[in-house]
C-alpha cells in the first residue's frame, strides 16, 4: 500500500505505537549528545520527540476516555497506575545506587522526586531530564477538564482561547523565572506543550473529517514540515534562550511539521521489514520504561568510562542498548508485582 495515496484505512491510531517508538528513539539519541555525521541537526532537535509523545498521548486518551464513558475514577486509576509504580520503583532503586556510590544519603532529594515537588518549585533540586514525568501527570490530571471544554465549545474558538491563555501564562512565568535566576526551571518545558497536548485531543476528534485533506495535500504538508523545522533551527541559533522561551519558538512551531512527519513516517514504515517494525513497536510499547532508565544509564556510562579508561562514545552506545534490556525487565517485573499489590490492598480493605 502506498500511503501517499490516501485511503480510509489511514489514521494516527493505526501507526500510534511505532510513532511513539520513533519519538522515543529520537529522544534517546538526543540525550546521548553524540555528534552524528550527516544527521547532527536532526538529532540536536530530538527534544521534539516529546511533543510527538504528548500529541499521541492526548490522542489515545481521547478514545480511551470515551470508551470508558468518561468515568473519571476509572480514568485516573488506569493512567496513574501506568506511571507511578514504575516511576517510584526506579527513583528508589537509583537513589539507593547513587547513595552507595557517592557515600551520601540525602532523603530530601528522594522526597522531592517521589512527590515531584522539585519540578514545581525552582528552589528545589530537580533532574532536568525527568521533567516529563510530573509534566505528563499534570496533563493527565487536567485532561477531563480539557475534554469537557472541547465537548461544549466550538473547536476553533476553544483552540484560540486555550492558545492565548497558555501564551500569556508562559510569558508571565518566563519573565518571573528569569528575573529570579531560575532560567532552567523545568516547568518552562511543560507550559507550551499543554497546547500540543490539547491539539492531540482535538485531532482525535476531527481526524475522520480532515485526514483526507492532509493526504490530498501531501506535498504542501511536507514543504510546511521542512519550513517549520528550518524555522526552529534558525531561531534556535539566532534568538537568546529567554526569547525562545518567551515566544514558545522552541516547541510550538513543530505543530505545523507534524502532518508532514506523519505522511513521511507512514510511507517509510509500510516499506520496512519485520525487524525494524518490531524495534519501533518495542520502543513504543516500552517508552515509559525507556524514558525512566536511559538518562540515568547514560550518567553511569560516563562514570564507567572514566573509571576504566574506556571510550566514552562506545560506553554510551552500550548503555543505549542496555536501556532496552532493562526496560523490558522492568516492565515484566512491574506486571508481576501489580497483581500482588492489588491482592494486598484488597485484603487490607
Amino acid at each position: 500500500m502506498n500511503v501517499l495515496k490516501y485511503n480510509t484505512e489511514i489514521s494516527v491510531s493505526k501507526y500510534r505505537t511505532p510513532l511513539m517508538g520513533i519519538a522515543m528513539l529520537w529522544i534517546m539519541l538526543y540525550h546521548m549528545a553524540i555528534k552524528f555525521p550527516g544527521i547532527g541537526i536532526l538529532i540536536s532537535k530530538g527534544y521534539l520527540g516529546v511533543d510527538i509523545f504528548l500529541f499521541l498521548s492526548a490522542y489515545g486518551l481521547y478514545y480511551g476516555y470515551r470508551k470508558d464513558n468518561c468515568d473519571i475514577k476509572r480514568y485516573y486509576k488506569k493512567r496513574f497506575l501506568r506511571i507511578l509504580p514504575s516511576y517510584y520503583f526506579v527513583m528508589l532503586l537509583f537513589f539507593i545506587v547513587d547513595s552507595f556510590i557517592s557515600h551520601k544519603l540525602c532523603l530530601l532529594i528522594l522526597l522531592q522526586r517521589i512527590t515531584t515537588l522539585g519540578f514545581f518549585i525552582p528552589d528545589l533540586k530537580w533532574s532536568y531530564f525527568l521533567w516529563y514525568i510530573p509534566g505528563i501527570l499534570f496533563l493527565y490530571l487536567i485532561f477531563p477538564l480539557l475534554f469537557k471544554g472541547l465537548k461544549y465549545v466550538n473547536k476553533i474558538k476553544y483552540i484560540t482561547i486555550c492558545f492565548v491563555v497558555i501564551f500569556c501564562l508562559n510569558g508571565v512565568l518566563v519573565v518571573h523565572i528569569f528575573h529570579y535566576g531560575y532560567d532552567i526551571a523545568s516547568v518552562l518545558l511543560l507550559i507550551p506543550r499543554i497546547f500540543i497536548f490539547l491539539l492531540g485531543m482535538v485531532w482525535a476528534c476531527v481526524e475522520k473529517k480532515w485526514i483526507g485533506y492532509i493526504f490530498s495535500h501531501k506535498m504542501f504538508m511536507i514543504v510546511l514540515m521542512v519550513i517549520s523545522f528550518t524555522f526552529i533551527v534558525y531561531v534556535g541559533n539566532m534568538l537568546p534562550y529567554r526569547y525562545l522561551r518567551l515566544f514558545m519558538f522552541e516547541f510550538t512551531p513543530f505543530i505545523l511539521a507534524m502532518p508532514g512527519c506523519f505522511i513521511i513516517f507512514t510511507f517509510i514504515y509500510d516499506k520496512l521489514n519485520g525487524v525494524f517494525r518490531k524495534v519501533l513497536t518495542f520502543a513504543g510499547v516500552y517508552s515509559l520504561e525507556l524514558y525512566l532508565l536511559h538518562v540515568t544509564f547514560y550518567g553511569y556510562s560516563k562514570r564507567i568510562a572514566t573509571t576504566f579508561d574506556l571510550n566514552s562514545n562506545m560506553t554510551l552506545t552500550f548503555m543505549f542498548f542496555m536501556s532496552f534490556l532493562f526496560a523490558y525487565l522492568l516492565k515484566r517485573f512491574m506486571n508481576m508485582l501489580m497483581p500482588v499489590m492489588g491482592l494486598i490492598i484488597k485484603k487490607r480493605s
